[in-house]
């Protein structure tokens, strides 16, 4: 991950029971489910939520998988996007929405800067099953104990408008968080 760019969409396609090896091939990363630990904490009364490290996380390494209810956007329908994440490579703009139901990846932080990303990912245990659309977690620098975990919400571009909510991701930072 030395040169990943966060702007780029990713999708990473696991393997499967044909590709012969073993289920802790390391292309199987979703398939073997969470193996830190973090823990959900309360930051302050703006903030609210955050994910925070209970263990050193490792640059390239799995961090967690964000899970929801995969759903097809629909215009006409009025929903709370805070805690939607977007699948649009091989998948025409599904959306794992995890407002109602979802695990601790939904209380990620947002930062400017951030210490993960979220990588679109296929994945099925049998080659007859179809490919399953999920969102992947993947630390992008080394996290220490205690730090948070934090992604970008935005891409930078509409972040740099100067339009929307001033950024408080970190002291004096010139961002602003684009409103709805």
């Amino acid at each position: 991950m030395s040169s990943f760019e966060i702007e780029h969409f990713r999708v990473i396609i696991e393997c499967s029971d044909a590709c012969g090896c073993s289920s802790k091939c390391p292309r199987r990363r979703v398939q073997q489910g969470q193996s830190k630990h973090l823990v959900v904490y309360y930051e302050n009364e703006v903030i609210k939520f955050g994910l925070r490290a209970v263990e050193k996380i490792q640059k390239g390494e799995f961090v967690c998988e964000y899970t929801g209810v995969v759903v097809l956007p629909k215009k006409d329908v009025q929903r709370n996007e805070s805690y939607d994440a977007t699948i649009n490579l091989l998948h025409e703009n599904l959306v794992i929405d995890s407002s109602q139901i979802g695990n601790l990846a939904r209380f990620m932080s947002h930062a400017c800067e951030p210490n993960a990303v979220m990588i679109e990912t296929h994945s099925r245990v049998k080659e007859s099953d179809p490919l399953i659309p999920r969102i992947s977690v993947y630390a992008l620098k080394d996290i220490a104990v205690g730090e948070k975990i934090a992604i970008s919400y935005y891409r930078t571009e509409l972040m740099q408008t100067g339009v929307g909510i001033k950024c408080g991701c970190r002291p004096n930072c010139p961002n602003h968080l684009p409103t709805a």
